[in-house]
């Protein structure tokens, strides 16, 4: 959001010149909480079955609810929300999880799913109450279980009565705590971030040496490229310069780059038709030399990151945007040019270069497009952005990006506190029912490092987050969190916020990448708590926590071929190189695939390309 997160949207006044957009573990700052208020209710210790083996237990006795109300020990949703606990298993299990519910029809049945694990299942609510078993295979630790209700529509009498969950194993665990989404996330991590492969390699015999090395993580561990000029990825970079400082600094560990405010509106055409993208291609550039992935921040806001000749609320010379919430067609219709000029030159003739897209940056919190457009308005900017990134030839994923989300999360426009982020995932079902082509949801994260004392319920928490997370996956959309950074605070309790905030994210199945807003002390006016570097480009125990973080989910192995001539690993996802004194070679590995063969080619200093 190009400022620190807080409990409202703040002034304009950037807080970042960077251009921000939008280990062992202690936790000085906030002491543990089993439920925090406005998490969402606590389960009802009186309930039936709160915590047993094999057993039964309550939907009013989970640990989670997003939405709806108690009736008796059932949960009733009346429109789209979750129910969900934890679920802990001593090995690995062949489990029927059951799931006991009853709808209320309107045309058409509620539909749910069952979601654990990366595994989803779907069914339909009858009007009688039913048990619908699921027959699973899960790992050892602890998993969340989610059941969703996901097809409610405004405006109908259809709703979902969920009366039990059950397991034929393993035991419920019906506590909110920041302990439980912690272990839930890492088990995740473990099981599902992770696959089994069988490399059978050419000209390799059994018993010959083979290194194999993640290349790049499938997930995308990312920061941004500051500025609204080019100071740091310039075409000829001079040695010892900031620029090739910073490069060495994101080269090093980071596989995704996002262009900050280099990539807004205001710094590609401050002048009308006058379109300057030289930074915006220098960028995707710098990123296919150096094997990056590409995001891209944003194409539309209504912020003064914006032209004036779009935003101003000058009464003398107001902007098209401005002229059109005041009720001027003609405005609005040379508004809809100017964004199809945008969608052209940004989206059609580039996003074969980048993966991801925010097409709208802060709809709610920033509302002028949202209240000029409305849900169908801003349904066709999306679906005309798609048909721009299919006749680009692209594959580029359309985001809406928000903040307050995951702490201070008040109700844009409406106030009132929420907890669970419903008001966000309510805005992507409404342009989605419109019929817009809204593909991901960016979650941005200024944590307010102080505890309890200072901010009760709004402190940080892995409990909330997870929620909130749990909350956002039942849409079925990508999920990213877009940009974080740690306000104020010690150094410590930033590193603390930042490896909680990433092993949630990474343990979350829906999520595919988190990226660091303002790495560098030097590059940042403030710098924020949470610079992994200071100015003198020397690691501060943020980035000693984060680099501790990404070392364990690496994986290296270095053995011999197997009398079957295959070498068998089990790996993290993502692209890997393969030496041996044959040779190197590559391969991607991906989930579902366990069966590969690697050829080999002679020694080059250019990676072999899976």
């Amino acid at each position: 959001m190009d400022l620190l997160e807080s409990r409202t949207a703040l002034p304009l006044a950037f807080l970042f010149a960077l251009g921000c957009g939008s280990a062992p573990r202690s936790e000085p700052s906030a002491p543990e909480a089993a439920t925090l208020p406005g998490q969402g209710r606590a389960p009802d210790k009186n309930a039936p079955h709160s915590e047993a083996e094999g057993a039964t237990v309550s939907a009013r006795g989970l640990s989670m609810h997003s939405s709806g109300d108690a009736r008796g020990d059932a949960w009733l949703l009346s429109d789209n929300g979750f129910v969900g606990s934890y679920l802990r298993l001593e090995r690995p299990e062949r489990v029927t999880l059951t799931v006991r519910a009853e709808g209320h029809t309107d045309g058409e049945a509620p539909r749910l799913e069952l979601a654990v694990a990366g595994q989803t299942r779907a069914f339909n609510a009858g009007s009688d109450a039913t048990e619908h078993a699921f027959d699973l295979e899960l790992s050892e630790g602890l998993h969340f279980v989610r059941v969703a209700y996901v097809n409610d529509v405004p405006n109908n009498s259809r709703d979902v009565t969920i009366h039990a969950l059950g397991t034929t194993a393993g035991t419920w665990s019906n506590d909110n705590s920041d302990e439980n989404a912690r272990s839930a996330a890492d088990t995740l991590i473990a099981h599902y971030r992770r696959g089994p492969a069988s490399l059978r390699i050419s000209g390799v015999k059994p018993g010959d040496k083979v290194k194999v090395s993640l290349d790049r993580h499938a997930f995308s561990f990312g920061t941004n490229i500051p500025y609204g000029e080019n100071k740091l990825i310039p075409l000829e970079t001079v040695p010892g310069s900031d620029a090739a400082v910073y490069q060495k600094l994101v080269l090093d560990r980071f596989n995704t780059i996002v262009l900050s405010n280099g990539g807004k509106w205001v710094y590609h055409e401050a002048k009308r038709d006058r379109v300057e993208l030289e930074y915006v291609d220098r960028f995707l550039e710098f990123a296919e030399q150096h094997h990056l992935r590409a995001r891209m921040h944003t194409m539309l806001w209504d912020t003064e990151q914006q032209p004036d000749w779009v935003v101003s609320r000058d009464p003398k010379r107001p902007g098209l945007l401005t002229r059109a919430l005041r009720g001027d067609d003609t405005a609005k219709q040379e508004l809809d040019a100017e964004i199809d000029e945008r969608i052209h030159d940004y989206v059609e003739m580039r996003a074969r270069r980048y993966q991801e897209l925010d097409v709208l940056n802060e709809s709610l919190h920033r509302a002028g497009y949202w209240q000029a457009y409305g849900a169908e308005g801003v349904a066709a900017i999306f679906n005309r952005t798609a048909r721009a990134v299919q006749a680009g030839g692209a594959e580029t994923h359309l985001f809406l990006n928000e903040y307050n989300l995951l702490q201070w999360s008040e109700q844009p426009q409406v106030g009132g506190s929420d907890a669970y982020a419903n008001w966000y995932r309510r805005h992507a079902e409404e342009i989605r029912r419109a019929g817009g082509s809204v593909q991901g949801l960016g979650i941005q994260y200024y944590a307010d490092a102080r505890g309890a004392a200072e901010i009760g319920e709004h402190r940080h928490s892995p409990a909330r987050i997870m929620q909130v997370l749990q909350n956002l996956s039942s849409t079925g959309l990508r999920l990213s969190l877009t940009e974080f950074a740690v306000n104020k605070g010690e150094r410590a309790r930033a590193a603390d916020i930042l490896e909680d905030t990433l092993r949630l994210v990474f343990g979350t199945p829906n999520a595919d990448a988190f990226l660091i807003w303002a790495i560098w002390e030097s590059a940042a006016v403030p710098p924020p708590a949470s610079a992994l570097f200071d100015k003198h480009a020397q690691r501060t125990v943020v980035g000693e926590r984060f680099d501790a973080l990404l070392a364990g989910w690496r994986t290296d192995v270095d053995a011999p071929v197997g009398a079957d001539g295959t070498l068998e690993l089990t790996g993290y996802y993502g692209d890997y190189r393969v030496e041996t004194a044959h040779g190197v070679g590559a391969f991607s590995l991906v989930r579902g695939q366990r069966d590969y063969t690697v050829m080999l080619a002679p020694r080059t200093n250019t990676p072999p390309t899976p």
